[in-house]
């Protein structure tokens, strides 16, 4: 954590080395903003944050977004937690500018992982002290739903679980914007269902629908572009290759996989296939991989309400 001044964007952030995504298909749907920075310290003086013509009150564990502007007396003494290339960039007197610039390739992501966990402990614990809840450190035991999300994007051969949590329902069926049916399968009796893309029939970069006959709701997903899934599959590939304990392993695995679904939210989710690492994991009674579940599960449990 570092004080935001307006001098020099590399020294005046934390910055992550990891390298994002440039060629990415549409996706399924355009997801809210991703917040970029934490206040994490209390805030001496009269800040604001200009956002959408609104002033919102600076305040501890108050999210930033791209594209905010900080104003007021203290604003360079503001204790700010960034995501990885964020950066504060001063555009008046006592004002600065939250900017957010991704380079491009994904797979070399996994060599910031430590940098990355950084900002996710951060950015949890300002919440944390901000709410005066507990700092959460293992994953709860309740399912949650639906899965694989509302607006879900898949992996070429990566088997995914369709989970809706309620036994009432017909059959599951996956559609195309334009309503015409691609997979239906009967489900009576059953609150979820694992498939393949290939299993479904689905098209690289074509968003479609899936809905449970007999429930009410109709959510989205996608089958990633080959350039962009085998940029995840060689990240995956070189965590699992690497050194580290299992359970290392698949809480690098959920930590790269929530990363890149945030670089470009609008266009990647594999939130879904970090959840399921997460669930994989078992307690080696490590309180600092304890710690570090809860908070990528926290993190998860956030994207799935927030994209309702």
């Amino acid at each position: 954590m570092r004080k935001a001044t307006g001098k020099t964007i590399n020294k005046a952030v934390m910055i992550l080395g990891i390298i994002l995504l440039t060629v990415l298909c549409p996706g399924p749907a355009v997801l809210a903003a991703m917040p970029r920075g934490i206040i994490a310290g209390d805030v001496a003086g009269n800040v604001v944050i200009l956002r959408d013509g609104q002033q919102i009150p600076a305040q501890r564990g108050e999210a930033l977004y791209e594209g905010d502007i900080l104003q007021g007396d203290g604003v360079d003494s503001l204790a700010i937690e960034w995501h990885p290339y964020t950066q504060a960039q001063a555009v008046g007197s006592n004002e600065l500018k939250v900017v957010y610039s991704p380079p491009g390739a994904l797979n070399l992501a996994i060599y910031k992982m430590k940098e990355f966990f950084g900002f996710v402990d951060g950015e949890m614990r300002a919440q944390y002290a901000a709410t005066r809840g507990p700092v959460v450190s293992a994953p709860a035991g309740e399912e949650r739903y639906p899965l694989p999300g509302y607006m879900a994007t898949l992996l070429p051969g990566q088997p995914v679980t369709f989970a809706w949590g309620e036994a009432r329902g017909k059959a599951l069926v996956v559609e195309t914007k334009d309503k015409r049916t691609v997979f239906r399968k009967e489900v009576s009796g059953q609150k979820n269902l694992e498939l393949t893309p290939e299993e479904m029939g689905l098209t690289p970069g074509q968003t479609y629908l899936w809905r449970v006959e007999g429930l009410y709701d109709t959510y989205k997903l996608m089958l990633l572009d080959n350039d962009t899934a085998s940029q995840v599959t060689e990240g995956l590939r070189s965590i699992e290759t690497g050194a580290g304990t299992a359970n290392d392993k698949l809480l690098n695995k959920a930590m790269f996989l929530q990363f890149a679904s945030e670089s470009s939210p609008d266009k990647v989710d594999l939130y879904w296939l970090s959840y399921r690492f997460l669930k994989a994991a078992g307690d080696d009674g490590r309180q600092e991989m304890k710690e570090k579940a809860g908070h990528l599960l926290r993190r998860f449990e956030q994207h799935l309400d927030s994209t309702r």
